[in-house]
């Protein structure tokens, strides 16, 4: 269950509210394919990581001073304090992002379609309503996701759903 905003007055509001009240929204009232959404989710948790993982920096030389996977420098001597942008260690992963621009590619609710004999590798079986999408989603398996229009589309994708003649089992 998820608390989302609705657009329009608030008597529209309201009464759109009401008529969806009890109900289950489909994906397929919602989005058609060819659409382009935004997804926002949590991404997958890695624990506490050092700089090296968590940055990108580069392992320092064995001749340097003591340490090989820390950051070279924690900074200048004014301001005298570590700034938060010196990467140091710490959390990585399991934080609310946005992937901007995901193409619907196709919208069904008939399973059979794309499901394997045995399921998806670390997810299962496909039973309900389902769209694919170009691209990758960030999170882990069976993370709640929330798709929204797209704030800022781009130009570049058509209006119209690709025809799939294809998918491999």
């Amino acid at each position: 269950m998820i608390e989302l905003g609705i657009s329009g007055s608030i008597q529209e509001g309201i009464e759109f509210v009401m008529s969806k009240l009890g109900t289950e929204v489909k994906m397929s009232e919602v989005f058609t394919g060819g659409e382009l959404v935004d997804s926002h989710a949590i991404t997958t948790g890695k624990g506490t990581q050092g700089a090296v993982k968590r940055f990108g920096v580069k392992l320092t030389s064995h001749k340097s001073e003591k340490s090989r996977r820390h950051a070279g420098n924690v900074g200048a001597w004014t301001p005298s304090r570590v700034l938060t942008t010196i990467p140091m260690a710490g959390q990585h992963g399991f934080h609310k992002r946005t992937e901007w621009n995901k193409w619907i590619i196709k919208v069904s609710d008939k399973a059979a379609d794309i499901n394997t004999d045995a399921g998806f590798r670390g997810y299962g079986l496909v039973k309900g309503e389902y769209f694919l999408i170009k691209g990758s989603i960030q999170g882990p398996k069976k993370r709640l996701i929330t798709f929204v229009r797209a704030t800022r589309p781009n130009k570049r994708y058509p209006k119209v759903a690709p025809e799939i003649t294809y998918i491999n089992k």
